[in-house]
């Protein structure tokens, strides 16, 4: 579910700025270029503080929490005037995309580390139509919570990410309890 961000990112605030807004429609693509250079800058920051499959359930779960107030962020810019507006939602773009970065960094990590050695691509299988259901439901939640109802309809994204982030230690946990042992092959 944390996959719901990237519609965030790529529906929410763009129809945002247009509907919602009085920020002028540029600031779309000046967070589309701040996404990109934070996202080139900090990616392989991000994991290095993933090392094993507790510390990426804690990346995901600080990524959630990110993502939840890049939410509540973003709420804030309806109406204020256009120059704080666009201020107020690069920000949100800069809470977002720490957000994703931290989930990136966190996926991947546990997709790898928790798959059956023997069946790695079945593994990747999974994790890959998982995040495609979230890129699949992304539009429709984005569009008929926060573009639908306003300020407070941002709260349902936000609690989603909250959720999921913290969902992720609880989950790691028994993904480890079930993981085979590995064998020593040397």
């Amino acid at each position: 579910m944390l996959a719901v961000q990237f519609a965030v990112f790529s529906v929410g605030i763009p129809l945002w700025v247009v509907q919602e807004t009085e920020a002028p429609r540029a600031v779309v693509a000046g967070a589309m270029i701040l996404n990109t250079v934070l996202v080139v800058a900090f990616q392989v920051r991000a994991t290095r503080g993933t090392h094993d499959p507790r510390s990426a359930a804690r990346a995901c779960r600080t990524s959630g929490l990110l993502l939840a107030v890049s939410c509540a962020v973003i709420a804030v810019s309806h109406g204020l005037p256009a120059a704080a507006a666009a201020l107020v939602l690069l920000a949100a773009v800069v809470l977002q995309t720490a957000g994703e970065v931290l989930s990136q960094a966190g996926g991947w990590l546990l997709s790898y580390d928790l798959a059956d050695p023997a069946a790695t691509g079945a593994y990747q299988g999974v994790f890959n139509a998982g995040s495609s259901a979230g890129f699949m439901v992304g539009p429709a939640v984005v569009t008929a919570t926060a573009l639908a109802h306003g300020p407070a309809g941002w709260a349902v994204p936000a609690a989603l990410f909250v959720a999921a982030g913290a969902a992720m230690a609880p989950a790691v946990r028994w993904a480890e309890r079930r993981r085979p042992a590995v064998q020593d092959r040397s």
